[in-house]
């Protein structure tokens, strides 16, 4: 079993004080096996937004492994968006836009859907594709394998931004390779759903420090990934916009190829508020 912490649209530059400390409290405390963050780490990708991205993510516990989203490539600066989009990101965070790792039976790619041209829909080049599909399928096997990336390959028709460009065909060519589970962020709003018929599980993060929470809680989740097994539990800032408390979670299990919500397991932080609890 994996412990995963997943966080997403830390936006820095409009931040609130004192919550990046608190998320980084919150995520000491449940000591996860490994962190994914799947993008927007900044908001107008300046470098003064980058010193504090990367700050916060040296502090992190454990391994950490990042893709970009939309704001981390310059919106103001168009030259500089078209020609080098990554520069930043690449200096202050990691040289590779679309790191993969292995542990406890878990395989994470990341791959990146930001573009430097549809800047806030996004896209999978042919070579990100490439590149993705290819590392979903290497040999060994392993107990599941799980996508990162920023835009989520399916949302719902009421859903206010664009989708990802292509992103059925996109989704079936992933799942195709292997991909069983995608985390993502982008919309600032939390969901855990199959997708693609059931063939794959995508858990969306709204965003962890940002202003902008669409009239939701900042949040993150904390994962454990098993073999066909998934509990997602969604921490979120407490009534009172103090520390993150574990306001919600589900559990999926694939079945026959598919992923459906069954019953979840006791959290192992049971330390929450019941009206908190029944408010989520």
């Amino acid at each position: 079993m994996l412990r995963l912490a997943h966080l997403s649209d830390l936006h820095f530059g409009r931040v609130p004080p004192r919550i990046a400390d608190r998320l980084l409290e919150a995520v000491a405390r449940l000591a996860p096996d490994l962190t994914v963050i799947t993008g927007d780490m900044t908001q107008r990708s300046r470098s003064s937004q980058w010193r504090m991205a990367r700050e916060f993510v040296e502090k992190l516990p454990g391994p950490v492994i990042c893709v970009p989203g939309n704001h981390d490539a310059p919106l103001e600066n168009v030259a500089r968006r078209l020609v080098s989009p990554w520069r930043r990101y690449r200096r202050y965070i990691a040289l590779d836009v679309a790191p993969t790792t292995r542990m406890k039976g878990v395989r994470v790619v990341g791959a990146n859907s930001a573009s430097r041209v549809e800047w806030q829909r996004g896209r999978l080049d042919p070579g990100d594709m490439a590149r993705a599909c290819k590392a979903l399928a290497e040999p060994p096997r392993e107990a599941l394998t799980v996508l990162a990336l920023h835009h989520p390959l399916e949302q719902l028709p009421d859903d206010p931004k664009a989708p990802l460009r292509d992103a059925e065909d996109h989704a079936r060519r992933l799942a195709d390779a292997g991909a069983e589970m995608v985390l993502c962020g982008h919309m600032h709003t939390w969901r855990a759903m199959p997708i693609l018929g059931g063939r794959m599980l995508q858990v969306q993060a709204g965003t962890s420090l940002s202003l902008r929470t669409r009239g939701e809680e900042n949040d993150f989740n904390l994962l454990t990934l098993g073999e066909g097994r998934v509990d997602v539990e969604r921490h979120a800032v407490g009534e009172g916009g103090e520390d993150f408390l574990r306001l919600s979670g589900m559990s999926f299990a694939k079945r026959d190829g598919l992923w459906r919500q069954v019953e979840g397991r006791a959290p192992r932080e049971t330390a929450v508020p019941a009206e908190a609890r029944d408010s989520a």
